[in-house]
């Protein structure tokens, strides 16, 4: 999420994306061994409220109860620009899911 915004995507990403970028984010073996549910899981953690604020990733409507995509809260990008100013790393991983994933809303790089 924060490296696809911080190479110029600015679309909420789907799940779909979501779900082919995060391998190159793991090891060999967490690739392997994924829990049951991962995706799920991680979303549904992600998108929990912090202190009743704001949640690390913001669910984005595509109608009443429709989740179109998540995009990354605002302090997370902030962090990440400061933090990942010099990394070229994500360059290689973004390159899969954006030739994989061809729907509206995913980023094209």
């Amino acid at each position: 999420m924060l490296d696809a915004r911080r190479v110029g995507a600015h679309a909420p990403l789907t799940r779909a994306y979501i779900e082919a970028a995060t391998p190159g984010y793991l090891t060999d073996q967490q690739q392997a061994t994924p829990p049951p549910h991962w995706l799920e899981d991680a979303l549904a953690y992600a998108t929990e409220l912090l202190h009743g604020a704001t949640c690390t990733l913001c669910p984005v409507a595509a109608g009443m109860g429709i989740i179109t995509g998540y995009q990354a809260a605002d302090y997370l990008h902030q962090h990440a620009l400061r933090t990942r100013r010099t990394d070229t790393s994500s360059r290689h991983r973004l390159a899969r899911p954006c030739s994989a994933t061809t729907t509206p809303t995913t980023p094209t790089c």
